[in-house]
């Protein structure tokens, strides 16, 4: 009798279990770093921005998987932006001393390159800020 009732608990907690697959799925976190060219960066102009933060498309129910936004900044270019998975609506600024001078709306498609057409003007720090509407939060700093 206990075997049997510990199989049907087995039973009804895998398929618990495998029920809950699509909520996995549909939430997750962001924290990312790109290097240009695979690792290595390929120019001096180009910057590592390490982001760190949460984007959620639904409230969180379980361990979140990892969805990472690469980012680079690269001089008189702007920054790239690469999501491994699809990110619709969201909001790109760019601060400096803690205003924003630079601010844009943009959908980043899995696995294709965006470019944010920012120029930073004058040296100093300046943070990336990605943001979406299901309050999902990127943000990382850069030196110029």
């Amino acid at each position: 009798m206990i075997k049997c009732m510990k199989k049907i608990y087995f039973l009804l907690l895998g398929l618990f279990l495998m029920s809950s697959i699509p909520f996995f799925a549909n939430t997750f976190s962001a924290t990312g770093v790109i290097m240009d060219d695979g690792g290595k960066k390929t120019t001096d102009k180009a910057t590592t921005i390490v982001l760190k933060g949460r984007f959620i498309k639904q409230p969180e129910r379980s361990l979140p998987l990892a969805a990472p936004v690469d980012a680079v900044f690269v001089e008189n270019e702007g920054i790239y932006l690469n999501a491994s998975s699809s990110l619709p609506d969201v909001t790109v600024n760019v601060l400096k001393d803690g205003c924003v001078i630079y601010e844009s709306f943009v959908d980043l498609p899995a696995d294709v390159e965006v470019l944010v057409p920012v120029v930073c003007s004058g040296s100093g720090t300046y943070v990336l800020r990605l943001t979406n509407p299901q309050d999902g939060f990127l943000e990382g700093e850069f030196i110029r």
